[in-house]
């Protein structure tokens, strides 16, 4: 018998047990739990993410909700691990599992959240995060042609990516009219992920690079796409996979393209260079419009990782 299948004969409490199976997870019933909770997510991908996590979870779990307890989440963490599966991919499920049980004790059906005090899977020492040097974001911001209206707009979505962080989707969402002015300050209304709104103070530097591609493009209305095509098709919105493929563009004539480098690394890359220049994990939190500050505090402690690492201290020399 291998050690998997012995660690999961260990488990207790695990039967092959549906979310119909069991009325307090039946998603066929109305106003059931699960369901308000599946419907209460914005995002389409979030619904079907978490649904298909809740019933991974109800066909392992084989107690009511509020019979579940911390032993019993350490146990279905072991079990996930026994199954091969990913640190990062066991932490995810474990969130999911987090915000159920939160949600339950909102709503006063569960009478403490068993899943708040398990410990989630460590992901420092794994697959490093791909973030830019400065030297690298100067060779990438030296690629766009600002003498053609092109490249004055992948400038201004590349300040938005390197300056202010924002995911391809954020830009993709954003319209000419979430671009406001309060007391000489610019702000950009963000439609974030899972399309939750956000703010995002805009620099004037790249400011700049946004207000010199709007008046290269000619007359805009708020509602229009804040970037659009340049294939002669007034008003038609920007895709990410166009964004995707310019970026990989850049990358490659900037020299600095590898593996695992994508338009999300330019995210990492701004929170990263913002924390090494000083800014603290609640301001990096701000500006990334982290959920969570232990997300942001993952910035941290990977670069703390690499820069405070006790291999350093190590005496012995070649």
């Amino acid at each position: 018998m291998s050690q998997s299948k012995e660690i999961m004969g260990q488990l207790p409490g695990r039967r092959d047990l549906s979310l119909q199976d069991n009325p307090v997870l039946d998603l066929q019933v109305v106003d059931s739990p699960v369901q308000t909770f599946i419907l209460n997510q914005l995002s389409e991908g979030t619904k079907k993410t978490y649904l298909s996590d809740l019933r991974g979870f109800g066909r392992w779990m084989g107690k009511e909700l509020r019979e579940i307890t911390l032993g019993d989440l350490v146990c279905y963490r072991s079990y996930l691990e026994a199954r091969g599966l990913s640190a990062s991919t066991v932490r995810k499920k474990l969130v999911v599992l987090r915000s159920f049980f939160k949600f339950l004790k909102s709503q006063g059906i569960v009478p403490f959240n068993p899943a708040e005090e398990v410990k989630l899977p460590q992901l420092i020492g794994g697959r490093k995060r791909e973030v830019l040097s400065l030297l690298e974001v100067e060779k990438v911001l030296a690629q766009p042609n600002r003498s053609r209206l092109l490249g004055k707009r992948d400038y201004a979505i590349l300040g938005l990516l390197l300056v202010n962080g924002l995911r391809e989707c954020e830009i993709v969402r954003a319209k000419v009219g979430d671009i406001v002015k309060d007391n000489g300050w610019v702000i950009l209304n963000v439609k974030g992920k899972g399309h939750k709104e956000g703010l995002a103070k805009i620099r004037p530097d790249v400011y700049q690079a946004i207000a010199s591609y709007l008046e290269a493009h000619g007359e805009v209305r708020p509602d229009d796409p804040l970037f659009m095509g340049t294939n002669g098709r007034s008003g038609e919105r920007l895709s990410t996979r166009s964004i995707i493929a310019r970026l990989d563009l850049y990358f490659r004539a900037a020299g600095v393209k590898r593996e695992g480098l994508s338009g999300h690394s330019l995210r990492h890359t701004a929170t990263t260079q913002t924390m090494r220049n000083g800014a603290s994990p609640i301001k990096v939190m701000e500006m990334a419009r982290h959920r969570s500050l232990d997300t942001t505090m993952r910035y941290f402690h990977e670069d703390d990782w690499l820069s405070n690492n006790a291999v350093d201290l190590n005496p012995i020399h070649l």
